[in-house]
């Protein structure tokens, strides 16, 4: 089977490119000080383009409206549960 043009123009636009999402790597969850190292399990937000493992959507609400409440200016969880 030959691969039509549309074919593959659909399966090159699924591929994950290059800097546009960036990858979560936080163990705990900001907002909640859960351990989030399952990530299947947890949900994903981007904050200051920079992605968090989040143990809720709440927390990911929280996290995306008050960021500076949960991380240090650099980006950094300030690990306290809050």
């Amino acid at each position: 089977m030959f691969a039509t043009p549309f074919l593959l123009t659909a399966v090159l636009s699924l591929a994950p490119q290059a800097g546009t999402t960036p990858q979560a790597v936080n163990a705990r969850c900001p907002v909640t000080g859960q351990d989030v190292r399952n990530h299947l399990l947890y949900h994903h937000v981007t904050v200051r383009n920079r992605a968090y493992y989040v143990a809720s959507r709440e927390a990911a609400a929280r996290l995306r409206q008050s960021p500076d409440a949960f991380l240090a200016k650099d980006g950094t969880p300030l690990l306290e549960v809050r």
